[in-house]
């Protein structure tokens, strides 16, 4: 058995004001929304992705795979196969003998 820990990425959404690059204040623009006139603002808030980083940890065990019989990390106690791999043509070769 072994712990192991890696860095997961998570992405959060953050308000922040920034400055309205569509603003000019020589001219008065302005934006029609269903028909209405709205002035456009000099400072506008918008929502930024900021990504954080936190520690996961798993535990994984040794087991002998049924299949090749290799030894291999797996992160189920009762799993009997070391990978997807043996997993899958173990059950070729069962389709196979039934038939």
């Amino acid at each position: 058995m072994r712990r192991v820990f890696k860095k997961v990425r998570h992405v959060e959404y953050d308000y922040k004001t920034i400055k309205n690059p569509h603003f000019d204040p020589q001219q008065k623009l302005q934006y029609e929304y269903q028909g209405f006139y709205y002035p456009q603002k000099e400072y506008i808030q918008k929502e930024i992705p900021k990504n954080t980083y936190r520690s996961s940890s798993h535990i994984e065990y040794k087991i002998k795979c049924d299949y090749c019989g290799g030894f291999g990390w797996v992160r189920r106690r009762d799993a009997k196969f070391c990978c997807g791999n043996c997993r899958k043509l173990n059950y070729r070769d069962n389709k196979l003998k039934k038939s």
